[in-house]
């Protein structure tokens, strides 16, 4: 049926009156039930008899007999002693902190625990109570254990990067660095403060520190801000602080394992042009059990977070475990030469708090002729926080430091992460600060191209030149409604309200598909999920399988007229085209998450790479008249159930009502509780 302005009119108007009508009916019936209970109660009040004042009496007697009753039930109450695991039910029984620990801890216990998981974003309740020096499993490849090393490696300066860290932490993540350290090797620690407010972390930690520094003078530095300057800015304070050769910039919540510097000390000997990381287990933030990581390099994606990638085949060919990994980039902690790091250009300081400055450093090294390594030999456990306590909005500093790295190193790529953070190339509305200095860095360094890190270093990365516009799908008659991925495990897209984030990025194709979500960033991750008319429903299914099975996976845009949101922003309406069949066909989408509300026309608001693309806000024909006139009817016969359902209720009252006078109706409620 063709859905015509006309229809859809009567439709509205239909559906309008019909509520109008049963809201009328239900408030006169109302009316009228009420009217006829109070004039018939009135009529059957007793007359003042001999009957009446019996019945009275008996009412008294009643009344007094509850009233004692309900004395002695509260005396009773009184009396009882209140079991303490009664009293008050177990709190914060939900939190995540407590879903495989803290089952023993009295409420009070979880409580504080709940509180400082709250502060810190890990367990540190447990963590005070385990000792400084507590062992751990030695998880290096068995072959690790028999390598040997060169007598005469440099020394290494340990920097501790941390702001309002449970002291505890912090102290045994310096404990286990001596301990596991050879002590000819390690020439200093460097605490570095990030303006923390927490008391502890000025008196306790000065006690600890001078008592180190009296049996060793000069051993612990700690360098305090006076401002808090960001991760990024405060690891270069501690390279600033550093006098050994070689300088490993950590966070506070790390312990080493055994045997980790040897292997590190020894690639950096060997070229001082590399840049290491160790290898990462975990400590797990609620129970803090060590959790082995597999061997993994180290990458990240076109919003540039970092991640875990799997060791490239050349590693793999080897068959040796114990083999450096050659890695396209760095989680955050790392070991590198002193010098080697300024003449590099150090971390760019024009980056804000965290984010992203790992994977700068990762692409400036291999662009410029360095390279970085991640050693299966040297392991370290850190601990992955539930969330981050030091910034609120952590997510908008990434962004913003993602796009200077964008600008500066990734050449026509810088598209990518523009599209990955789904926002507009030109006039994004992101101040990322003054990049003329990296810009001129690079000249100096002559650095290779991005394309040349992509085909030789990170081969992996999916690329997405073929995407000419990107945005959301937004539904134009309630524009706070956009199209959304829906939950993770299904497969059926959704209308949600526009929040912006991946799960409603919509990407179109020079090929004609429109991918929704998240973009993939390698080849070893799942495909991008696309868009599809499957028996005119629309579905989320991966883009190659899809392809291969010629489905309905390609939409044709039309221009129709412009909106007047941009200078070049005109606006389209899409359509199915079948997989060599036939076009034109309009996609009738449904949310389906219980209810089957019919999803309206949507506007797709692109944002263009280039404003001579012709792109931007695009809308998305689907029908809005799936409900339909069986729906009218099957509302309206459903209206007429519950009318009737509701008479019925009160004829039934109304009789209840007719049987029984006052009297009575008091008598039977109170002789059930006596």
């Amino acid at each position: 049926m063709v859905c015509t302005r006309k229809t859809k009119t009567l439709v509205s108007t239909c559906v309008i009156l019909s509520g109008m009508t049963n809201i009328i009916c239900l408030l006169y019936v109302g009316w009228v039930t009420n009217y006829i209970a109070s004039v018939y109660v009135r009529g059957q009040e007793p007359a003042p008899d001999k009957k009446l004042e019996e019945d009275k009496g008996d009412t008294l007697k009643i009344i007094e007999r509850l009233d004692h009753l309900e004395n002695v039930i509260k005396q009773h109450i009184q009396e009882a002693p209140a079991k303490p695991e009664e009293a008050e039910a177990e709190p914060f029984t939900d939190s995540s902190l407590f879903a495989h620990w803290g089952q023993e801890l009295s409420p009070e216990g979880r409580r504080v625990a709940l509180k400082q998981f709250q502060y810190y974003g890990y367990n540190a309740y447990l963590s005070d109570r385990l000792p400084l020096d507590r062992p751990l499993p030695d998880l290096r490849p068995s072959g690790c254990r028999n390598l040997s090393f060169p007598d005469s490696l440099p020394e290494v300066s340990i920097v501790f990067i941390f702001v309002n860290e449970a002291l505890s932490v912090l102290l045994r993540s310096i404990h286990s660095a001596i301990e596991r350290t050879p002590p000819h090797l390690l020439k200093e620690i460097i605490l570095v403060d990030d303006n923390s407010s927490n008391e502890e972390l000025k008196e306790k930690l000065t006690e600890y520190v001078d008592k180190v520094n009296s049996q060793k003078p000069g051993f612990i530095k700690v360098v305090r801000h006076s401002k808090q300057e960001g991760l990024i800015r405060s690891r270069v304070s501690g390279w600033r602080a550093a006098t050994a050769p070689v300088v490993a910039l950590f966070d506070a919540h790390v312990e080493f394992n055994v045997g980790w510097a040897e292997p590190v000390l020894t690639r950096i000997k060997e070229n001082r042009k590399r840049i290491i990381s160790p290898s990462f287990d975990n400590i797990k933030y609620d129970n803090f059990e060590i959790e082995e990581y597999p061997l993994a390099a180290q990458g990240f994606d076109w919003e540039l977070w970092c991640r875990y990638l799997n060791p490239p085949k050349a590693w793999w060919k080897l068959e040796n475990s114990t083999a450096p990994i050659r890695s396209p980039a760095l989680i955050g902690c790392f070991i590198v030469d002193r010098q080697y790091f300024q003449e590099i250009g150090l971390l760019d300081e024009g980056m804000e708090v965290y984010g992203g400055e790992n994977v700068e450093l990762g692409i400036r090294v291999w662009q410029c002729g360095g390279s970085v390594e991640v050693l299966p030999c040297s392991r370290i456990a850190h601990i992955e926080r539930a969330h981050k306590p030091y910034t609120e909005d952590l997510t908008a500093h990434v962004r913003r430091n993602a796009l200077r790295v964008a600008e500066v190193w990734m050449d026509e790529f810088k598209s990518h992460v523009y599209m990955a953070w789904n926002i507009p190339q030109e006039d994004s509305g992101i101040d990322i600060g003054d990049i003329t200095a990296r810009k001129a860095l690079r000249k100096q360094l002559q650095c290779k191209t991005f394309r040349w890190y992509l085909v030789s270093v990170y081969p992996e990365m999916r690329m997405y030149s073929d995407i000419i516009a990107y945005g959301v799908l937004q539904n134009s008659l309630k524009t706070d409604l956009c199209l959304d991925q829906g939950p993770d495990t299904e497969n059926v897209p959704i209308m949600y309200i526009c929040h912006g984030m991946t799960p409603q990025n919509v990407y179109y194709t020079s090929s004609q598909q429109i991918h929704v979500g998240i973009l993939s960033p390698t080849v070893d991750d799942d495909d991008n999920r696309c868009l599809v008319d499957v028996n005119s429903r629309p579905r989320l299914i991966e883009c190659s399988y899809a392809k291969a099975k010629r489905m309905k996976l390609h939409w044709q845009f039309s221009q129709v007229t412009a909106r007047a949101r941009a200078q070049w922003q005109p606006c389209w309406k899409t359509r199915s085209v079948a997989s060599g069949a036939r076009e034109g066909m309009e996609e009738r989408g449904r949310r389906e998450t219980g209810s089957s509300e019919a999803v309206a026309p949507g506007c797709f608001s692109g944002i263009c790479r280039s404003p001579t693309m012709c792109c931007g806000s695009r809308v998305l024909t689907i029908d809005p008249c799936d409900i339909g006139f069986e729906g009218v009817y099957y509302c309206c016969c459903f209206t007429i159930m519950i009318l009737l359902l509701y008479l019925i209720f009160r004829y039934k009252e109304t009789e209840a009502q007719r049987g029984e006078s006052p009297v009575q109706s008091l008598t039977a409620r109170g002789g059930a509780g006596i």
